[in-house]
C-alpha cells in the first residue's frame, strides 16, 4: 500500500532532487521530447505517394506491359514525384525544429537545411529502389500463386496485398531517422551553447536492444567539443552525436541512442585533441558567421560559472514556487 506524503515532505522531496541536479549540472537530450504527429504525417503522405506509384506499376506488370527504369521514372514524373518527396521532408523537419527548438540560429536552419536535402535524397533512393523490386516480386507471387492451384483472380489479388505493404517499413524508418539525425544534432548544438563541458552516450529504448558497437558501456564520454570513436564493422568512426550522418548508414539507420550532457568530469572520459571539419558547429571559421551563438570552446570556464548562477536562481524560483503551490510558509 502507498503511504501518502504530506505537503512538507512533497516539498523536501523535490528539493531534495533539485539539490542533486545541481550538483551534477546534467541535461538531458532535448530530443527525447518525442512528439509523434509531425512523423505520423509525413509517413502518411509518403505511403500515399508510394501506393500510386507502386499499383500503377502492379496494374501495367500483372497486364504484361513490365515497366523498365526509363518508364519507373516517368510514372514518378507523371505523379509529381519529385516535389512531393521534398515537400513531405521540408514540412516533417522544419515543424520538428519549430517544436523543439524555436530561438533565431543561423546554425539550426543549416541543420535543418542539410538534413532536409540529404534525406530527401534517401528516401527519392529509397521509392525508386522498392518500385523497380516490386515488378520482380510481381512476376514471382503470381506464378507461385498459379502453381499452387489458384485462379488468376485469386493470383491478382494476392499481388495487391503484398503490394500493399511493400517497402512501407523501410520508408517508415527513414523518416524516423530523419527526425531522430536532425533533432539529436539540434540537442548537441543547444548543449554546446549552453556551456556543458562533457557529453555522455546513452542507449535508447527498442526491443532488439542498440546494436553491438553503440552499447553504451563501450564508448567513452568525451569533452563537449570531442567526437565519440565508434568502431563497427565497417571501421572507425568519428561521431558527435547519434545520428550523425558523418557514421554511415551502419551508424545512422534505426539508431535510437541520446546523449546525456553534463558539467561534471564522467568517470572514463577520453581526452583528446581534435580538429573539427570545417562543416562543423564547433570549427573556429564556422562560427564566425553568427553573432547570435556564444564561443563554444573558448569561454567554457565563463560559461560554467553562468550556468551555476542561473542554475541557484532557478532553484530559488522554483523553491519559492513550490511553496506557494502548496501554500507553505
Amino acid at each position: 500500500m502507498k503511504m501518502k506524503r504530506s505537503k512538507q515532505q512533497q516539498l523536501q522531496y523535490l528539493n531534495h532532487l533539485l539539490h542533486l541536479r545541481q550538483a551534477y549540472v546534467l541535461k538531458d537530450d532535448i530530443h527525447l521530447t518525442y512528439i509523434y504527429r509531425n512523423r505520423n504525417k509525413a509517413t502518411a503522405n509518403i505511403h500515399t505517394l508510394q501506393d500510386k506509384i507502386q499499383n500503377e506499376i502492379v496494374e501495367r506488370t500483372l497486364a504484361g506491359d513490365y515497366p523498365n527504369r526509363s518508364d519507373i521514372k516517368q510514372i514518378q514524373r507523371d505523379h509529381n514525384f519529385d516535389a512531393k518527396v521534398e515537400n513531405v521532408m521540408v514540412e516533417l523537419l522544419v515543424n520538428e525544429r519549430n517544436r523543439i527548438h524555436r530561438k533565431e540560429s543561423k546554425f539550426i536552419d543549416k541543420v535543418v537545411d542539410e538534413h532536409t536535402q540529404q534525406y530527401t535524397k534517401f528516401m527519392k533512393n529509397r521509392l525508386s529502389i522498392e518500385a523497380g523490386r516490386i515488378v520482380e516480386k510481381v512476376i514471382i507471387i503470381e506464378g507461385q500463386a498459379l502453381e499452387n492451384g489458384a485462379s488468376p483472380a485469386q493470383a491478382r489479388q494476392a499481388v495487391k496485398e503484398y503490394a500493399k505493404t511493400h517497402g512501407k517499413a523501410r520508408t517508415k524508418n527513414i523518416i524516423k531517422d530523419a527526425v531522430h539525425s536532425q533533432e539529436a544534432n539540434v540537442s548537441f548544438i543547444s548543449a554546446v551553447d549552453d556551456g556543458f563541458r562533457y557529453k555522455v552516450w546513452m542507449n535508447g529504448s527498442s526491443r532488439s536492444g542498440p546494436r553491438a558497437w553503440h552499447v553504451a558501456r563501450y564508448i567513452s564520454p568525451v569533452p563537449i567539443d570531442e567526437p565519440f570513436i565508434i568502431n563497427g564493422p565497417r571501421g572507425r568512426k568519428e561521431l558527435y552525436y547519434p545520428g550523425d550522418l558523418n557514421g554511415g548508414a551502419e551508424n545512422v539507420a534505426n539508431c535510437r541512442c541520446w546523449l546525456r550532457y553534463t558539467n561534471r568530469k564522467p568517470e572514463g572520459l577520453r581526452q583528446t585533441v581534435f580538429q573539427a571539419p570545417p562543416s562543423s558547429y564547433l570549427n573556429q571559421d564556422t562560427r564566425k558567421i553568427t553573432v547570435t551563438i556564444r564561443d563554444a570552446l573558448s569561454n567554457v570556464g565563463s560559461k560554467v560559472a553562468d550556468t551555476a548562477s542561473n542554475v541557484k536562481t532557478k532553484l530559488t524560483n522554483v523553491g519559492s514556487s513550490i511553496r506557494n503551490r502548496f501554500k507553505i510558509r
